[in-house]
């Protein structure tokens, strides 16, 4: 049996996926997209499928090298004929705020309005029209980094260079007040309903952007409260 493919950045986060591919005894690879090599001319690697884990956060634990590899990597496997789980599209989509910008216009989604910037001096000018607040954001996303908040036209002027993070282009943004202090996010996979969750934190007020599911949602342990069990003694 031809072994899964799973392209990765971060240890931490993909020690369920090796967990569960152990224990059901599938054949797999690792390949760590920081490190990692291949020839463009070469024949594709005979994986039965690939699985492309390499997150817009990579660069936030100083893995930033693996965003291009892997937008160079994956279109080279999809040639070869490889499928690919978040392939080339998604992972276009995953790594720049603009396209999905885009997307959702094409779609005829109403978002709030927005500049796209590649000058992070000139974000200001950029904000021109735009009504305050606005959230100015890197074009490479990940768990809210780098996100600020401005209330008005002065208190950005005054920021002077913003840091748009690794590609050097960002998004400046008018920004929503989240209704009832609470933001719904819904993900989609293969066009059915994955799951849909509502964050009523205190993180919707503050400076702190990230709301990442993955960071924020912490299920409590069933069998905690039996730790301290003094019929256990």
């Amino acid at each position: 049996m031809r072994p899964i493919g799973v392209i990765y950045e971060n240890e931490a986060w993909l020690e369920p996926l090796f967990g569960a591919l152990e224990a059901v005894e599938a054949p797999y690879e690792r390949l760590y997209a920081v490190d990692a090599t291949f020839d463009p001319a070469g024949p594709g690697p005979r994986w039965s499928l690939a699985v492309n884990k390499v997150s817009p956060s990579s660069y936030l634990r100083d893995h930033a090298a693996a965003i291009p590899f892997a937008r160079s990597f994956l279109p080279f496997l999809e040639d070869r004929g490889v499928p690919v789980v978040n392939g080339s599209p998604a992972f276009r989509l995953e790594t720049s705020k603009a396209q999905q910008l885009l997307l959702l216009h094409s779609l005829g989604i109403r978002g709030p309005r927005a500049r796209v910037v590649t000058d992070r001096t000139r974000v200001s000018e950029a904000a021109t029209g735009l009504r305050f607040p606005v959230i100015v954001k890197p074009n490479i996303g990940g768990s809210g980094a780098l996100m600020r908040r401005f209330d008005e036209p002065a208190e950005l002027a005054a920021a002077g260079s913003v840091d748009l993070g690794p590609d050097g282009s960002g998004i400046v943004q008018e920004y929503l007040e989240p209704e009832d202090g609470a933001i719904v996010r819904i993900e989609f996979l293969d066009g059915e309903l994955l799951y849909a969750i509502k964050i009523t934190s205190d993180r919707a007020h503050r400076e702190d952007f990230n709301l990442c599911p993955a960071d924020i949602c912490q299920v409590p342990d069933p069998l905690a409260e039996f730790d301290n069990n003094p019929l256990d003694a």
